[in-house]
């Protein structure tokens, strides 16, 4: 909310301007003493004490109320020293205030101080200011924004008071400081509290405030704020044991006397020791003049010290009216000084002893009433309370119309209701209510229901028996079934007195009673006759009306279009020709079609014979681009590639392999060339040579013989800070290891780290004690942390510690804290929360606040369980919480209650025990006579009497005086001036006539008003009865012209028009003679809006449309169709036209597309094609559109992306280029666990551990995620005897191997054979040594034979040839047996041939031995026992018997295949083809698929017939 910047106040003149600033001048403060030395509160448990504060004068809105405190005497002899004050249920007229002390606080006197403001721009909060961590500053601060952010601070200046209202502290303390203020900032208001507390015991410190605006230049009301420090704080002399005073006086400079002062205590400093006592008063003095006089007296017990204190004191003062000298009064709710208080208040002197004086609203005697003027009649009544003849009505008073505000008069005489003073809403017993008016005969052409409530009938009749039905009709109008209406009924033909008969039923519109001139909806229209079906070799035009077709035709669409022809013609397109249109293909019926686009001519639908110019032809299709896995020549004319090739240069050399083959030096193979490596496409090349295999080509993935193999490098000494396996193939040890046994395992840690169960970590594992050297060993299970095997120093979660043990329950009669953590009970306890507080007593005591006793605590009430509470803090006993026996000392006891005050209404003895007055008395001396009455009753001569006495004068408090002049029933305050009369006459001007006077109105009591100027009688201030002559009366008002909407007499007595819309109208008032502006005149009747069916002239004078228009801009042309019709080209139609669009309102146009039979909103998109035409995508095709399904009314739909042909949107019959089609999708990667043929259709594969398989369906080339393939197998562990490479792909080790490290190393040996340097030996190989496994290792090199490495049994001398393996007693080399033989071992076993000799078995072949393969050393092994021929250990070339596929040897052909005269099998392109020939066409289908023209089918071809066979 903005505020307006300035509030001006002027003396000498009457006119006063304001802005928005303060609405009340009310504000009022006091003291109140909430504790005293008859009432301390010195319990060692939390007291509170409360009392009700009645306002001196009741504010006008809640007000603003904040508290503080200055007398506080209390001592502290425990832990905590806190108290709090709260406000609560603030009303206009009284709140309530709440003192509180906690614990062991001893409090002996407490005076609370309070203000309350009336403002809408005094704004009241509470701030906490929590030392709870203990701020490093010692100060807390709370910033709050400001209420009305938005004022101009030149002009308007923000100020807060601010008043301690509580503290708490949170342990044992010797000293108890703080200092508190409030700053209004740039942008906030800040609170800010700073304590020097050595002990940190404060916990909180609330502050209450209120944020005030006041004008800088002229206020009308303003305050003044001073924070005051007697002492300087934390003053190096203190004050101890001593009772200090002072008085101080504050000048605030104000050029008259302060309304009214509050202060309260914001800052102390104190010592405290052993039972100390500090007692604190801040008393100030009633305003002086400019001055406010106070003091402060502080009463220091023994052994307390006294620092400083300090206070915040404001000072209220309000613009005095009694300065300006014309405007005297103060009008606080408009802040304005005024000369005479406004009608509903009463002007009053704030003090007899000065001149100051104020408005205050008058007190009503009316009950209900809120202002009343001053003569006690009531101006308004309460919020939502009627006023009606000067009463205050609960609800409105029959007979009587209300304003808005709620104020009634009454109806005219024949209403039994009205909504105004000159119309009834119902009429009294035997009259007809009729446009508002309530007469004794019925109107003419009205129908009346059973209440005599009148209407007209409709317009167009002349008599009628309701609303809907006429009897007759007015003149021109046609008559047909009770309606009435200017142009004739459809289907209706009438007779020259316009009354109408129907058509026949067939008819929509007849020229007589047996001839049609059109038909009805769904018959068709011919030579005058109407048909419920088509006549013969007709076509027949959207609303049916037929005529013949062409002679060539032998049905049709339309005149120039057929849709059969006559015998021997050929149909095309909607034509009948004699011979067969190019490129078009025709069934025995002579109809035909178009060849698809792309080819040149075909035999059908499907095949092209030859393609478009720049189209590839494969197996009768024709395409843009060249089909995958084909070659063409230079016609583009296509082959397929070989069975294993995805791509060809020609039919014999591959560019690209089929998925899940290797590429190796422009072959394909179902298996990895050995050594080499390849990419993720299975690319292969060559490895380095010191590698035995390899996953690029630097990184070797096992090495040659004899060295070590670490992070994909082969050298021959084991790496630093490693292990190494038996085949010295070596990883890193941990990083916090020292030394370690193998990967996730240290024997030692690094400096500085902690060993358990072989980890090593930065710090002491959980649950763990550990030794010097920081080995560690686990704490007992129930522990979470233990100093020993023994003792737990915490439990895990959910136990309980006690005593060093952790246990599932808690032990009895302890208290544990958050962390189950546990401790004894005090002895007197059952149950404690902690150690000092009881939940219960042990058998016999008193419970009472957390304590448990052998006696009942002081003014308490317990139950049977003694388990006590407090009395209400003013009783001195009680039989329970809500009644005293007793009150304590200097309190009234009335009916149960204690009060400070005595209660209303009652008379007390000495001992101030009360009594109730009589019950109409307010206050009373004793039982019989009363001192004031009962709100409402008047005060006369010591009675209360609910009536004024005669000839008195009452004043708003109904106190009565005999009047001095004895005419008068009641008269002023002066006593003098008669207010009403003694006798019934008239009063007015303060004088009694026997008449009324001329031109006034009076109430009930006779009291005369003024009418109008223009009225020559009234019946209020604002409604005439008769005007004067020459003005016009209408509705209580008197105008010089005729009013509109009315018919006004001769007499100018004007009545309303019962249509509104009449600008005036006839006597009747029913007809319009004209309508008001922008009104539409129709049938003598006005209307807001043009009527439905009707067209205007520039003047809005309307005419009815043809009876088919809903709208029409002339009779003869439509704008808009009734209900259910068209609208095209200025006519209503039945149905839809040929050839359109027509929108959600039936408008259409003609569509731009001619094949169009309905198009949409842009006229070129179909929606409905003519008949036997597909439509796709808002079009038509005179055949199905690629890559759609249509349905049986040939509307076609998009296939998903991916699809080439489907039978519906959400799965596919065949799939595009490059995409697999499995189980009715279409996917861009390989479906998983299938086989995919050459065409990329796909089967789901028998086994299930299979990624991907063979055509067989049970064969796999890859294995699911961390499988292990071997013979096209998938296996969850690596076979027995088998490597395998980085992709868990597998092959067989020597036969002698029982592992092995590729396919010539092993790694250990099979039973019986002896294993040394990665091979398997039948005997001991020479100069070696082995232990029991059967494992060796080389003898020194001087030893012939050895036991052992360090000692031989016989010794050898080198040969002089460093290349021999075996040399004579000479030294000389001798020669292998095998004259082949390049190098032999020992035992003469030949172990290299010479060059281009093949090794087979340890003998040298120039040829390579069947039924083996080779590596590049020609080092030869066998092939797998069924294959002829093979490339490694795990895939044949060509079989010993049977058909090879992929590898495998099979007893019979393999499903979806071809196989060549010598049984190698190539897959068949077609997954749904079982067999295929060299061509790839297929000669048989799996069972279930149709088979035609070499190729095979999920469904039925189109246009074909069926053999099962």
């Amino acid at each position: 909310m903005k505020i307006i910047s300035t509030i001006q106040v002027y003396c000498l003149c009457v006119k006063f301007i304001i802005s928005q600033y303060t609405f009340s001048d009310q504000v009022q403060t006091s003291d109140v003493e909430l504790v005293s030395y008859s009432s301390t509160l010195t319990s060692y448990t939390d007291q509170k004490v409360s009392q009700n504060i009645t306002f001196a004068v009741k504010f006008q809105n809640v007000p603003k109320v904040i508290v503080g405190y200055k007398i506080l005497d209390y001592d502290k002899n425990c832990n905590t020293k806190s108290f709090e004050i709260i406000v609560s249920q603030i009303a206009q007229s009284s709140f309530t205030i709440s003192f509180t002390k906690y614990q062991d606080t001893k409090v002996y006197r407490f005076v609370a101080t309070w203000i309350a403001i009336d403002s809408i721009y005094a704004f009241q909060n509470q701030v906490v200011l929590n030392f709870s961590p203990w701020p490093s500053s010692n100060q807390v601060t709370v910033s709050s924004p400001f209420s009305l952010p938005s004022v101009d601070t030149t002009k308007v200046q923000r100020k807060v008071i601010a008043f301690v209202q509580g503290t708490l502290s949170n342990g044992p303390t010797y000293k108890h400081t703080f200092q508190m203020n409030a700053i209004v900032n740039t942008n906030t208001i800040d609170i800010n509290v700073i304590s020097s507390d050595q002990t940190k015991s404060i916990s909180l410190i609330k502050v209450n405030y209120i944020e005030f605006y006041t004008n800088i230049t002229t206020p009308y009301y303003d305050v003044t704020i001073i924070n005051d420090l007697d002492f300087q704080s934390y003053n190096s002399n203190k004050y101890c044991a001593w009772t200090y005073g002072k008085t101080k006086t504050l000048d605030y400079n104000y050029n008259s006397d302060i309304n009214g002062t509050v202060a309260a205590i914001t800052e102390y400093d104190i010592d405290f020791q052993s039972a100390a006592r500090l007692q604190l008063n801040l008393i100030s003095y009633s305003p002086n003049n400019k001055q406010l006089n106070y003091n402060y007296i502080i009463n220091l017990n023994t052994d307390t010290c006294f620092y400083s204190m300090g206070a915040n004191i404001a000072a209220f003062k309000m613009l005095d009216c009694s300065q300006c000298q014309n405007t005297p009064i103060n009008f606080s709710p408009s802040q304005m000084c005024v000369s005479q208080c406004p009608q509903g208040y009463s002007q009053k002197l704030r003090d007899i002893s000065q001149s100051f004086s104020f408005c205050q609203v008058n007190q009503c005697s009316i009950t209900n009433c809120l202002l009343c003027d001053n003569h006690g009649k009531c101006l308004q009544c309460n919020s939502g309370i009627y006023l009606y003849n000067d009463t205050c009505n609960q609800s409105q008073p029959n007979h009587t119309f209300c304003d808005q505000n709620l104020i009634c008069q009454s109806c005219l005489d024949t209403c039994q209701q009205c909504s105004d003073g000159s119309s009834c809403s119902s009429c009294k017993s035997g009259l007809f209510l009729y446009q508002g008016k309530c007469i004794s005969q019925k109107p003419n052409n009205t129908f009346c229901d059973s209440n005599k409530v009148c209407q007209d009938c409709q317009a167009s009749c002349s008599s009628c028996s309701d609303g809907s039905s006429c009897t007759a009709c007015q003149s021109g109008f046609y008559f047909y079934q009770g309606k009435c209406s200017s142009t004739q009924p459809s289907n209706t033909f009438c007779d020259p007195n316009k009354i109408c008969q129907s058509c026949q039923s067939s008819c929509s519109s007849c020229s007589d009673g047996s001839s049609c001139t059109a038909c009805q909806s769904g018959l068709y229209f011919y030579q005058g006759k109407c048909n419920s079906t088509q006549p013969n070799n007709t076509f027949c035009d959207s609303n049916k009306i037929c005529q013949d077709c062409q002679a060539s035709c032998s049905s049709c669409s339309d005149g120039s279009s057929c849709t059969a022809c006559q015998s021997g013609l050929f149909f095309y397109q909607g034509k009948c020709i004699s011979a067969q249109p190019i490129n078009t293909f025709c069934d025995s019926n002579k109809v035909c079609q178009d060849c698809q686009a792309s080819c040149s001519s075909c035999s059908d639908g499907l095949s092209c014979i030859a393609c478009q110019a720049g189209q590839y032809l494969y197996k009768g299709m024709c395409s843009p681009t060249q089909q995958k896995n084909t070659f063409c020549d230079s016609n583009k004319v296509c082959q397929d590639c070989q069975a294993s090739c995805s791509s060809c240069s020609d039919g014999s050399s591959c560019t690209e392999c089929q998925y899940g083959l290797y590429f190796y030096k422009g072959k394909c193979s179902s298996t990895q060339p050995n050594n080499t490596y390849c990419d993720s496409n299975k690319v292969c090349q060559d490895c380095q040579a010191s590698c035995s295999s390899c996953s690029d080509g630097s990184s070797c993935t096992a090495c040659q013989y004899g060295l070590y193999f670490y992070q994909g490098k082969c050298s021959s000494i084991q790496p630093n800070n490693t292990f190494c396996d038996s085949n010295k193939v070596c990883q890193s040890c941990l990083a916090v290891c020292s030394s370690c046994s193998d990967g996730s395992s240290c024997i030692i840690c690094q400096a500085g780290l902690y060993l358990y169960k072989s980890i090593c970590s930065s710090t002491q594992p959980n649950n763990t004690f550990c030794d010097s050297n920081k080995v560690c060993q686990d704490c007992q299970a129930t522990c979470s942390s233990c100093s020993d095997g023994l003792s737990c120093t915490a439990c895990q979660a959910g136990l309980y510690l006690y005593k060093g043990m952790c246990s599932p329950t808690q032990q009895k009669n302890t208290f544990c804290d958050s962390n189950k953590v546990c401790q004894d009970c005090q002895a007197s306890c059952s149950s404690c929360s902690d150690g000092s507080s009881c939940t219960a007593c042990q058998y016999g005591l008193y419970f009472y606040k957390g304590k448990c006793s052998s006696t009942q605590p002081n003014n308490t009430f317990c139950d049977s369980n003694k388990v006590c509470q407090d009395c209400q803090a003013s009783c001195l006993s009680c039989s329970d919480g809500s009644s005293c026996t007793a009150c304590q000392y200097g309190l009234y006891f009335y009916k149960g209650k204690c009060s400070s005050i005595q209660p209303n209404n009652t008379f007390c003895d000495s001992n101030k025990v009360c009594q109730s007055c009589l019950a109409v008395c307010s206050s009373c001396s004793d039982g019989s006579s009363c001192i004031t009455c009962q709100t409402g009753l008047y005060s006369y001569q010591g009675k209360c009497i609910s009536d004024q006495p005669s000839n008195t004068y009452c004043d708003n408090n109904k106190i009565c005086t005999q009047c001095k002049n004895s005419a008068c029933n009641s008269c002023d305050i002066t006593l003098s001036v008669c207010i009403q009369c003694s006798q019934i006459e008239y009063i007015y001007n303060s004088k009694c006539y026997s008449k009324q006077p001329p031109q006034t109105y009076c109430d009930t009591k006779n009291y005369c008003y003024n009418c109008l100027s223009q009225c020559l009688s009234c019946s209020n201030s604002t409604e005439c009865t008769v005007c004067n002559s020459g003005l016009y009366f209408y509705k209580g008002n008197c105008t010089m012209t005729q009013p509109n909407n009315t018919f006004c007499d001769s007499n100018k007595i004007c009545s309303q028009c019962s249509n509104l819309s009449c600008g005036s109208c006839d006597s009747n008032l029913t007809s319009c003679l004209q309508c008001t502006p922008n009104n539409y005149l129709y049938n003598q009747q006005c209307y807001q809006s043009q009527p439905s069916q009707t067209y205007c002239d520039s003047n809005l004078i309307c005419q009815s449309c043809l009876s088919q228009c809903q709208t029409c801009s002339s009779n003869t042309v439509c704008t808009s169709c009734s209900q259910g019709l068209y609208l095209y080209e200025g006519n209503c139609v039945s149905k839809q036209p040929s050839n359109t669009y027509c929108d959600q309102n039936n408008i259409c146009k003609q569509c731009s597309n001619p094949v169009c039979n309905i198009c949409d909103n842009t006229l070129n998109a179909c929606t409905k094609c003519n008949l036997n035409n597909y439509i796709y995508k808002q079009q038509c095709y005179q055949q199905q559109p690629p890559q759609t399904f249509c349905d049986n009314n040939f509307n076609c739909s998009s296939c998903m992306p991916q699809c080439q042909t489907c039978e519906n949107g959400t799965s596919c019959l065949s799939c595009i280029s490059n995409y697999f089609f499995f189980q009715g999708n279409c996917s861009a990667n390989l479906p998983n666990n299938t086989y995919c043929n050459q065409q990329n259709i796909c089967t789901q594969c028998t086994n299930p551990k299979c990624s991907i398989c063979d055509s067989t369906l049970s064969s796999c080339f890859e294995c699911k995620s961390n499988e292990y393939i071997f013979n096209q197998k998938c296996c969850q562990t690596q076979p027995a005897q088998t490597y395998c490479d980085n992709n868990q792909i597998c092959y067989s080790c020597l036969s002698q191997c029982k592992t092995c490290q590729n396919s010539t190393t092993c790694t250990s040996c099979s039973d019986g054979y002896y294993f040394y340097e990665g091979n398997c030996f039948k005997t001991q190989p020479n100069s070696t040594y082995c232990d029991k496994n059967l494992i060796c290792q080389s003898c020194q090199s001087q030893c012939g034979t050895c036991l052992d490495a360090t000692s031989c049994s016989t010794f050898c001398t080198q040969c002089n040839d460093i290349n021999c393996n075996v040399c004579d007693q000479s030294l000389k080399c001798s020669s292998c047996q095998d004259s082949n033989c390049l190098k032999c071992d020992s035992q003469n076993v030949c172990i290299q041939c010479q060059a281009k000799m093949y090794l087979y078995n340890s003998k040298c072949y120039e040829n390579q031995p069947a039924q083996t393969y080779c590596d590049q050393n020609l080092k030869c092994f066998d092939c797998q026992s069924q294959c002829l021929t093979c490339q490694n250990g795990q895939s044949c070339t060509q079989c010993v018997n049977g058909y090879q596929f992929q590898g495998i040897c099979y007893e019979q052909q393999p499903n979806n295949t071809f196989c060549d005269e010598n049984k190698i099998c190539s897959q068949c392109k077609d997954q749904l083809c079982k067999y295929c020939n060299q061509y790839n066409e297929c000669i048989q289908c799996y069972k279930g698929t149709y088979h035609f023209k070499y190729q095979c089918y999920m469904s039925k071809p189109k246009q074909t017939y069926c053999i099962k066979k």
